[in-house]
């Protein structure tokens, strides 16, 4: 029998990006199988689906039912699991790892504790690395009329919320003091530009007003 755990998900629309931070880090899909015509036919192509319409970082936990006093479902078992590796791990990227139920554990929680470890920190960098491109577009726009301070407002609260999830304070608190900064420019620049409206509204009026007290002697 072959049992698989995972959720299906289509690709990220571009506005959620924004909100990766409330997003998981990572896909870990279980899966069982004992027969290896099964893993042919079924498993791989649900993995592959899986795998392929995922945004996240991913791996395979492949979990042996085997009881080591049954050899042939032992032989059984290593030769699906072999075939896994085969199809889904790379000389690059080791993506499978195995738990044996009836057996040691060996050093498999050591070695989902490292692939957990690398997930959550190429995720982090790939999410840092986008808010960071967007917020430099966003940077180079502001003295643009289409510049808008609360897009700006959301990739930077965003992006220090990446950082304080993975207990990067320090980084987190620059983006907060950069982000009140920025506020406060907006501000200042936002008033300097009202009261020079102001006075070339007000210099308008006077200057219709002297317009208007000349018109009465020429007319």
């Amino acid at each position: 029998m072959c049992l698989i755990y995972a959720r299906l998900r289509s690709r990220f629309p571009q506005e959620q990006y924004l909100f990766w931070f409330r997003e998981p880090y990572a896909t870990i899909v279980l899966v069982t199988c004992e027969d290896l015509d099964e893993f042919k036919n079924i498993l791989k192509p649900r993995l592959k689906l899986i795998v392929q319409n995922d945004e996240r970082e991913w791996f395979i936990v492949f979990v042996s039912k085997a009881h080591p006093s049954n050899d042939q479902a032992t032989k059984s078992v290593k030769k699906v699991y072999a075939k896994l590796e085969v199809e889904f791990s790379s000389k690059k990227r080791e993506r499978c790892c195995k738990l044996d139920v009836h057996g040691p554990d060996g050093n498999f929680w050591e070695d989902l504790e490292l692939k957990i470890t690398e997930c959550i920190r190429n995720t982090l960098d790939r999410r840092a690395q986008f808010n960071e491109d967007e917020i430099r577009k966003l940077s180079e726009q502001r003295f643009m009329p289409i510049w808008n301070f609360c897009n700006f407002f959301i990739l930077k609260e965003s992006l220090a919320f990446i950082f304080e999830m993975a207990h990067l304070h320090e980084d987190a608190l620059r983006e907060y003091d950069e982000l009140e900064l920025c506020y406060l420019e907006t501000v200042w620049n936002r008033h300097r530009k009202e009261s020079t409206e102001q006075c070339l509204y007000q210099y308008a009026a006077l200057a219709k007003t002297e317009l208007d007290w000349h018109s009465q002697f020429i007319y």
